[in-house]
């Protein structure tokens, strides 16, 4: 996983050699490259970046590493690594997993993020994205898109799934689960999902969603691919009817952060056993949470 403290740190070239010399030049000794790799698997990203300015072959097999998976947490990470795509293309096809831990503001470094990330395979959203034409167009050429996790995402959020072709991993938190399931989320958060599950349908084997969200779905839709279904909150409907007997079916067995706001869970838990027993998956604070993310749920 990459962090982007450590983006500038890593020169040269990235083509990967068979095996690892002895930098002493005092022996042939080497070592066997899938032992290499599986060593600096079990390397935090600081320690990769302290690994990877030992020398040049060891640089050219720990970048992919490094580079494989980013995780961004500030605007100013994202601009950092949109800079750094735009100097160093041969970095651009690493980039596999990227992961959105902030709201981001800064829009014209994201996009050019998502466009210098073409191969991008799994894309996790944490805070509500911005509405933008140009993200919309960077985000309807990822391609090779197989894996989208939106939390807390807003209508705008979900706004982008007109814009992204089909996945076969689709986690989506859009409605506190805590509240009574007789509440239905807005509308048009229902319409963005169901139209997209009906997209993917032919290529979904996993979905993870809301209760609220999932009894929206139509009871006629058919998902034949799908392996595992993951629901936040009360569900006791039965759903793809053709291949339930093949799907693995689990909720959270209390309110988790899908659940609720991350202040309630945490009072949740801090209460005694008798007491959570009476209040299971009813945190205190879901009614700010609702206010503070639609502006009407009529």
């Amino acid at each position: 996983m990459l962090f982007l403290d450590y983006l500038s740190l890593f020169p040269g070239e990235i083509d990967m050699p068979t095996n690892i010399p002895n930098p002493t030049g005092r022996s042939p000794l080497s070592l066997p490259l899938d032992v290499v790799l599986a060593v600096f698997d079990h390397l935090d990203p600081s320690s990769l970046a302290a690994v990877a300015r030992a020398c040049h072959p060891v640089n050219r097999l720990v970048t992919p590493r490094l580079y494989g998976r980013v995780v961004l947490r500030t605007d100013a990470a994202l601009g950092t690594f949109a800079g750094t795509l735009e100097s160093r293309p041969e970095f651009r096809t690493l980039v596999r997993e990227l992961g959105l831990e902030f709201a981001p503001s800064d829009v014209t470094a994201l996009t050019c993020v998502l466009i210098h990330t073409s191969r991008l395979r799994s894309l996790r959203v944490g805070r509500p994205l911005p509405s933008c034409s140009a993200l919309q167009s960077a985000l309807a050429c990822l391609d090779d898109l197989q894996d989208l996790e939106l939390s807390d995402a807003t209508s705008s959020t979900l706004s982008i799934l007109q814009h992204i072709r089909t996945v076969r991993i689709l986690k989506v938190h859009c409605w506190p689960s805590a509240l009574p399931t007789s509440m239905r989320p807005p509308e048009d958060v229902i319409s963005a999902i169901v139209a997209f599950i009906a997209r993917s349908q032919h290529t979904l084997q996993e979905l993870e969603l809301n209760a609220a969200i999932l009894q929206a779905l139509p009871a006629d839709m058919q998902l034949p691919r799908l392996k595992r279904l993951t629901v936040h909150g009360r569900y006791d409907g039965k759903m793809f009817a053709e291949c339930e007997s093949d799907v693995q079916r689990r909720g959270c067995a209390s309110p988790c952060d899908w659940c609720a706001p991350l202040g309630a869970v945490a009072l949740h838990r801090s209460l005694s056993f008798a007491a959570r027993k009476k209040e299971e998956n009813r945190p205190c604070s879901f009614v700010r949470w609702l206010a503070s993310h639609f502006v009407s749920v009529v």
